[in-house]
């Protein structure tokens, strides 16, 4: 048992890190805290629907994400 705990707090502090990665770089790419929150939260049609924080838990959803930003960045909004 101590084995899966220490997976699964391994897996909630993974988890915990990206969201604050993600949650950074939205607000510097947005310059806007409520901005960045608010896209966040909200259904994005390039990740299927899913809010980019509830995309950003798996490893490919964390990617699709930072590219989703960094077009946001670019200008690219395509």
């Amino acid at each position: 048992m101590p084995r899966f705990r220490a997976n699964r707090q391994a897996v909630t502090d993974l988890i915990a890190s990206r969201i604050a990665s993600i949650s950074a770089r939205a607000e510097d790419v947005f310059a806007n805290r409520d901005k960045a929150a608010f896209w966040l939260e909200s259904q994005n049609p390039s990740l299927d629907g899913r809010t980019p924080l509830e995309a950003a838990i798996n490893d490919i959803g964390y990617q699709e994400v930072e590219d989703i930003l960094t077009r946001i960045e670019h200008g690219v909004l395509g």
